[in-house]
């Protein structure tokens, strides 16, 4: 399990060079990011996290690329160069593993968040959200846009369930909690 982590304790973590990484990683790693965005810093005082994005890798070996899956508020559902990512992002970057997955060929699994492109993100669960955490209130329904958690935990569920938190949503901070999310490098 990744350890619940300060944004001060995140900078002391040695950083790796992503080219030095590139060629490990695998389909279905996770990237979880700690931005210097106004937005970044509303997420992290809310979570009570470092953590305010997340998002899925895939190595494409026909091309070679290693590619991010996410989902963010000016486009929606979206497949990028990570490398791209990595360069431009103002903020930390941790590559991690989710460990116990099923020895299976998980771009395949894991399609199902390929096949979400171009949805919207959810900005309307953004108000739920912080609605939920003052008054503890469950997700009310299911509105096929989605938030960077809920697009994992979407795209993982038919090999691995998520949990959500006992106020009904998803956060990148519960992602990082899971018992089987193992901290790799912090990259730039």
């Amino acid at each position: 399990m990744a350890n619940n982590i300060s944004k001060k304790e995140l900078q002391k973590i040695n950083i790796t060079n992503y080219d030095e990484i590139r060629k490990s990683i695998t389909s279905g790693m996770l990237a979880f990011m700690s931005g210097n965005y106004p937005i970044s810093k509303i997420i992290g005082k809310f979570t009570k996290s470092p953590w305010s994005h997340i998002g899925i890798l895939f190595y494409i070996k026909e091309i070679d690329r290693v590619m991010l899956l996410e989902s963010v508020e000016d486009m929606g559902v979206r497949f990028i160069p990570f490398s791209h990512y990595v360069k431009e992002y103002d903020g930390e970057v941790v590559v991690c593993s989710l460990n116990n997955l099923p020895n299976i060929d998980l771009n395949i699994h894991l399609a199902k968040g390929i096949d979400l492109i171009l949805r919207k993100y959810d900005k309307i669960e953004l108000g739920r959200i912080v609605a939920r955490i003052i008054h503890g209130e469950g997700k009310v329904h299911d509105n096929q846009a989605y938030i960077c958690s809920e697009l994992v935990a979407e795209s993982f569920k038919e090999i691995y369930k998520f949990k959500y938190n006992k106020k009904g949503f998803i956060s990148p901070q519960d992602e990082w909690l899971d018992d089987n999310v193992e901290l790799l490098w912090r990259v730039k």
